[in-house]
């Protein structure tokens, strides 16, 4: 067979010396002959080929074994000793090459092991081969993965085993442990910093002895994309990974111990002591979210633990049975887990013995983010409580009156053990305790302690036993189920508006009563909300957090038990506070500019055949295009007619520090205006005016406009882009009024999504007659049926309230006097000052 090399050594041993009898030696000693053979073959896990070089079988070692204990051992094959007699009894064979241990490039290992009997008298054949036990593993980058990356480099480590680097030129395969293995990957991108970045990229879980994982790395430029390939299902669906900078800026998985005391400065060794702590347990915290959280120990005292530990993060149903069984307790794991989890090792000290006078359980923890990112390793070492302890409880209702204790005591008289709890700081005596034995548990008893007060939040207990006092325990009180409603739209540019939703709706009040709110910037630095910024309303569960900066990204949670636990933290980013551009800018457009005819004709002296217009100069001007901005000025300035005053009159105009708006009649004319030929002198002020074609209000407005004479169709596009929402708009103006009650200004926000507009706010104000500037505010109130946030923001100001979108509506409402001596017919004036502004709370 193709791979297999074998050997043959045929040994008959039957003597064992010469101080022995015949007798002895037939009957109680006996031989074997070995039948030792190499297997080569490695499967391939891609569809790539691999061969494998052996090394000679001369150069295997052999033991004999029995039981654990090895009777006989020749380092190489060739030194084997044929002269060499076992006495009668079971064997195990054991042949290798190489150590396990040893990982690395050119270190394969192999193995093989068989069972057998010496007979007395008897040569037994014994026959093994003896394969691949490592995992192999090779790693190929494509010319892609090599452009992108100045530098690169890769580790391999087995889960038990020690880390094997490949350089950017390795082409060797190495030879590591089978089991879970991990990959990463150090690289500085070709536009990236100087510092490199290590990443975890991909992990093989069950990766398998006899089995070569070719990893081809790869990667897609434009989408900022890793991609690993290392078996056939990833070959067609390949391991991807975000290294944009973004991903790769983002701060490693970390943990927050609580209970525990760092005790190296070169390393992350902690220890815990439960006599010293009422809880140990470990915060993850892991922006952007996590995919692997390993938990694994060396307790005896926890056989069933796997030796790989556990994937917090992806745990079965036996996995979390085993949890469950010895006494951890998980937050945040499980389908809804997010970027923060809680391990609570309390619960976990009652399983934890003393063995071989060991008082010590050593815990491993460490993290893998959803970029790859890998946190530090911790070594977490607890120390196994004495034989008299108060024991961890289940945490009681809310405001209780008894609470029942466990308590281990495995000599004495447990009568004897008093019980206290602190009360307004200062450990008190519970003088109403009964003590009964907990059954099947010898030494373990339950103290059921009554005519206390739990409130709402945890309180410290503590047993004495004759002096000896055990470690404070706090037991928790259930704070009703609640859950945390803070949508986009809640959040404005200075506050925040949580809802608080109780499983049990007759909950609300004791939520309500002990409700905090927190407030973070990363997510990890937390903030309390100080009293006078946070209003709750027991009613409505509401809990509005104010204070906040505009335009900031912030996290928010909640507590209802002074910190022992919190709402899952929810990220919302505050509207930012914009105000509207400057009105007196960008009035780029010129709708006319030149000489036009004031008036019609008269005679201008006392001799006959001097009947002529008087001409004055117009500019009209209005917003270019691509303003916020616009004016009807187009309708009011119509340049397809007759050219004269009365027909021709712009109803908005920037002043230095404003804008002057006012109601014009205007009109497309064919004809001159009314003259008058008359022998003498006239003026202005003797002739007839016009009749009018049209009346209009002066208008600014936020948008675009348009009207075509031909046509007379007018186009209004009222609102810009806006994705805050203003409480208030404020300015100040003055106002002529002339057959008007005053001018108008109108605030609308808008949400223009799913092919709907919806008015999401709405307010306006009179402007009435005043000679000297005034100030004015327009009230936003938000419609509270609508949860959406702004997209667009209409504010119009019109010289009359009696302005209408609809020029039919106004040519019979808007009223204009006419002004003979200038040649044209106005109304009511309003002017407005730029400095207008918007409020947001």
């Amino acid at each position: 067979m193709k791979g297999i090399l074998k050997f043959i050594l045929f040994l008959e041993i039957v003597l064992l010396c010469s101080c022995v009898n015949d007798e002895n030696r037939s009957g109680a000693f006996g031989g074997m002959s070995l039948h030792l053979s190499a297997n080569s073959s490695v499967t391939d896990v891609t569809t790539r080929s691999s061969e494998e070089v052996l090394p000679s079988i001369q150069d295997f070692s052999i033991s004999v074994l029995q039981g654990d204990k090895v009777q006989a051992s020749w380092d190489k094959l060739s030194d084997y000793d044929e002269d060499t007699t076992f006495p009668v009894g079971s064997y195990t064979l054991k042949a290798f090459y190489g150590d396990i241990e040893k990982e690395g490039f050119d270190s394969p290992y192999y193995e093989g092991t068989t069972d057998f009997n010496i007979r007395g008298g008897e040569t037994t054949p014994v026959e093994t081969t003896c394969k691949l036990a490592n995992t192999k593993i090779s790693i190929e980058y494509t010319d892609d993965f090599k452009q992108y990356f100045k530098t690169y480099s890769s580790t391999v480590q087995a889960e038990l085993g020690s880390e094997v680097s490949f350089s950017s030129g390795e082409t060797r395969a190495a030879y590591v442990k089978p089991g879970r293995i991990s990959v990463k990957l150090t690289f500085t991108k070709v536009n990236g910093g100087l510092s490199p970045t290590t990443v975890e990229v991909a992990t093989i879980e069950e990766a398998l002895a006899q089995h070569h994982y070719h990893l081809q790395m790869n990667v897609d430029a434009g989408k900022a994309m890793l991609s690993i390939v290392f078996d056939r299902v990833t070959e067609v669906r390949p391991i991807t990974l975000d290294i944009s900078d973004k991903a790769l800026n983002i701060k490693p998985p970390y943990f927050t111990l609580t209970g525990f005391e760092k005790t190296s400065n070169d390393g992350n060794q902690w220890d815990g002591n439960p006599i010293e702590s009422n809880q140990l347990s470990a915060l993850l915290t892991s922006l952007g979210g996590f995919t692997k959280c390993i938990l694994r120990t060396t307790s005896p005292n926890l056989p069933d633990w796997p030796e790989e530990g556990f994937n917090l993060a992806a745990l079965t149903p036996e996995d979390q049975a085993l949890l469950d069984k010895s006494g951890v307790k998980l937050i945040g794991f499980g389908i809804n887990q997010d970027q923060m989890g809680i391990i609570n090792f309390t619960g976990l000290i009652p399983n934890l013995n003393i063995t071989d006078n060991n008082d010590t359980h050593l815990f491993y923890l460490s993290a893998t983010s959803t970029y790859g990112k890998q946190s530090e390793d911790y070594v977490l070492n607890i120390t196994t409580p004495k034989n008299f302890m108060l024991l961890p409880t289940d945490p009681v209702k809310m405001k209780s009156k008894e609470v029942t204790i466990p308590v281990k005591l495995k000599e004495g008289n447990p009568q004897n053990i008093k019980l206290y709890y602190r009360y307004y700081g200062v450990m008190t005596l519970i003088n109403n305790t009964v003590i009964t034995p907990i059954e099947g548990k010898e030494g373990y008893y339950n103290i059921k302690a009554s005519g206390i007060d739990m409130g709402v939040v945890a309180k410290d207990f503590q047993a004495e036993y004759n002096g000896l006092k055990s470690a404070i325990v706090s037991v928790a009180v259930i704070i009703p189920s609640y859950s945390v409603i803070l949508e986009p739209f809640h959040v404005w540019s200075y506050t925040a508006e949580m809802t608080i939703v109780p499983e049990y709706a007759e909950d609300m009040s004791n939520v309500m009563s002990a409700i905090e709110a927190y407030i973070s910037l990363n997510g990890s630095t937390w903030t309390k909300v100080d009293a006078k910024d946070l209003k709750l309303d027991a009613t409505t569960g509401k809990a509005v957090i104010s204070g906040l900066t505009p335009g900031t990204t912030y996290y928010f949670r909640t507590t209802c038990d002074d910190g022992t636990t919190y709402s899952i933290p929810v990220m919302q980013v505050t509207e930012s506070v914009i105000q509207l551009p400057d009105f007196t800018q960008g009035w780029g457009k010129t709708i006319f500019s030149g000489t036009i005819n004031k008036g019609g004709k008269y005679n201008h002296s006392s001799f006959w055949g001097d009947n002529r217009f008087d001409t004055t100069n117009l500019t009209a001007l209005d917003f270019d295009e691509n303003e916020s901005w616009a004016t009807v000025n187009e309708k009011t300035v119509p340049i397809s007619g007759v050219k004269n005053t009365w027909y021709m009159i712009p109803s908005s105009m920037k002043q230095s520090n404003g804008i002057l708006m006012r109601n014009v009649a205007w009109t497309v004319a064919t004809s001159d205006p009314p003259s008058r030929n008359a022998i003498g002198a006239s003026t202005l002020n003797d002739l007839t005016p016009p009749t009018h074609g049209h009346h209009s209000a002066g208008k600014l407005f936020l948008g675009s406009y348009s009207y075509n004479h031909s046509t007379n169709v007018e186009i209004y596009n009222e609102g810009i882009s806006f994705t805050s929402r203003p409480i208030k708009l404020k300015g100040t103006y003055t106002y002529v009024a002339n057959n008007d009650q005053g001018g108008i200004v109108t605030v609308i926000v808008e949400n223009r999504e799913g092919g709907q507009t919806l008015k999401l706010a709405e307010g306006s104000e009179v402007l009435t007659a005043t000679s000297s500037q005034k100030d004015f505010t327009v009230d936003l109130t938000y419609n509270t049926m609508f949860e959406k946030k702004a997209t667009h923001l209409r504010v119009m100001f019109a010289s009359s309230s009696n302005a209408s979108n609809t020029q039919s509506v106004e040519d019979s409402k808007i009223k204009t006097t006419d002004n003979k001596g200038e040649a044209i017919s106005t109304g009511s004036e309003l002017y407005i000052d730029k400095n207008i502004i918007l409020e947001y709370k």
